[in-house]
Formats: structure tokens, sequence, C-alpha cells
């Protein structure tokens, strides 16, 4: 009945997996109850599911999902890889945590965002989004839009989600590097970016004390062409003329007549300007 190779059901479960290969021709990873074709039934609270040096693919749907009615999920990737030609991870569950460190993601979009907060770190990290661009007029109901980004973070849930991108690559074959959308006027949701390599400008998701800079580099036939670095401020350092002195010992007379000059040098302008 369902179509997950590796399945958490149970409220409570704390699963591990180490090393090796998972592949699945459906979803691969689900962590609670999906519709459709991911053929679940159960939502699981208070899951946690790790991942480390492992390989996972799917091939024609989610890498990894939960589900957006459960709280308390923690999902942690390390050192692991995920790959589908659907999105690579799917995370919309509210008050719930997904940290990813020295993982490559791929997937039409790679990895979707609707709630919790999602930690991206590692200089491996690659995370690249492969579908054709979309450009959502407004966020689903239920699901996220397949925009073909990167990264996507569909805020109109209105759960606060968050992303932190402390290192990584982040290329999109046609979209986003990096996006969010829907965010309400009141909206909690946020992406903060403190380093990595983008293909597309990230700016507008920096951190204050940090800065986007066009700097083109090609790494395993990826074009990134924005890095993060800190901030250089527009401020230039003027240094004070040095102190001159002058001595005048013994030339008492030799001044007094420069300074009658000058005092007559200056009544005659005044005169002419008369």
């Amino acid at each position: 009945k369902n179509s997950q190779v590796v399945y958490p059901s149970a409220e409570g479960t704390n699963l591990t997996v180490k090393n090796g290969t998972l592949i699945n021709t459906g979803t691969a990873v689900t962590t609670g109850s999906t519709n459709g074709e991911c053929g679940a039934s159960i939502m699981s609270n208070n899951v946690t599911l790790t991942l480390e040096d492992v390989s996972l693919t799917a091939q024609n749907d989610f890498g990894i999902v939960t589900h957006g009615t459960v709280s308390g999920v923690t999902v942690n990737l390390i050192n692991s890889s995920v790959t589908t030609n659907g999105v690579g991870i799917y995370f919309p569950s509210k008050d719930s945590t997904l940290n990813i460190e020295n993982c490559q993601i791929t997937g039409s979009t790679a990895v979707g965002v609707k709630g919790g907060t999602v930690t991206i770190s590692g200089e491996s990290t690659v995370i690249r989004g492969i579908g054709e661009q979309v450009i959502p007029s407004e966020g689903v109901s239920s699901g996220i839009t397949d925009t073909g980004d990167a990264i996507y973070l569909e805020a109109n849930y209105g759960f606060g989600a968050k992303v932190i991108i402390e290192d990584g690559k982040f290329s999109s074959a046609n979209g986003k590097a990096v996006q969010m959308l829907f965010k309400a006027a009141d909206g909690q949701e946020s992406i903060e970016i403190s380093g990595g390599l983008f293909s597309t400008d990230p700016s507008q998701y920096v951190v204050a004390d940090k800065m986007a800079s066009a700097e083109s580099t090609t790494i395993d036939g990826i074009t990134y062409v924005y890095a993060i670095g800190d901030k250089v401020e527009n401020t230039a350092t003027v240094e004070a003329a040095p102190d001159v002195k002058v001595d005048t010992t013994g030339k008492e007379e030799q001044v007094a007549a420069a300074m009658e000059t000058v005092a007559a040098a200056l009544q005659a302008d005044d005169a002419v300007k008369a």
C-alpha cells in the first residue's frame, strides 16, 4: 500500500539510517501522512529521522516529504544525497526542524519549504533545481508549487518558516537559486543567508553584516555568479596634516615687516573693491 522505502509512521519514532543506498521508483522517504501518490494515511508528530552517509534516489516523486498537518518533526541529513526528478525535499511541517549538512540535493525544485526551520551548512553542500521555471500567482493550499528553484519558501501557510543558509552551493538550471513568495505583511517567514555560492542574485536575503558580490566561478560544470562575503563599508580615512613649527627667534624685525606688507596689501585690495 505504501510506496516509501523508509516510513517512520508511529508518533514519537526516532529512526537513524547510516551508510548505504536507498532507491525507490515512488516517494522515497516520508514522515507522516501524505495524500495521493504517497499512499499513506497516518499522521505522525514528533518523528526524528536521520540519514547519514546515505544515497537516496526517488524516480518521479518527492525524495523526502513531511506532512503539513504534523509538527515536532526533525530531519537530519548528514553527508548524504537526495536525487529525484520530482521535488527533492518538501518540508511544510510547523514547529519542525530540517538540518542539511554537507549534502547533495537535486530535484525539479531541490528544497521546498512551507514550515519549520531549515538550516543548511557545509562547504560540500550542493543544492540544485533542474525543473522548468514556474512563476506562481498565488501559493497553493496543499502541497507546494514546483518552481524549478534550488531553495523555494512558499510562505502562504503563515507558519513562520525560516531558511538559514550558512554555506554551500545553490543553483537552478532555469529558475532562482533562492526565492521566497507570498509572505503576508505581518508574516514571520524569512530566508537568512550568511555564506555560499549562488547562480542568481540572493542579495535581498543576505544578513546585515554580509554582502553578495558578483564573482563568477564554475565548479563541476555549474556556474555560480554570486559569492557571499563580509560587507565592505564605503568609507575613506583622511590623515590630519602634520604640525609645522617655524622658529622666528632673532627674526622679529623681519616678521614685523612681513606683517606690515600683508596688511598694506589687504588695505589696498579693500580700496579697489570699494
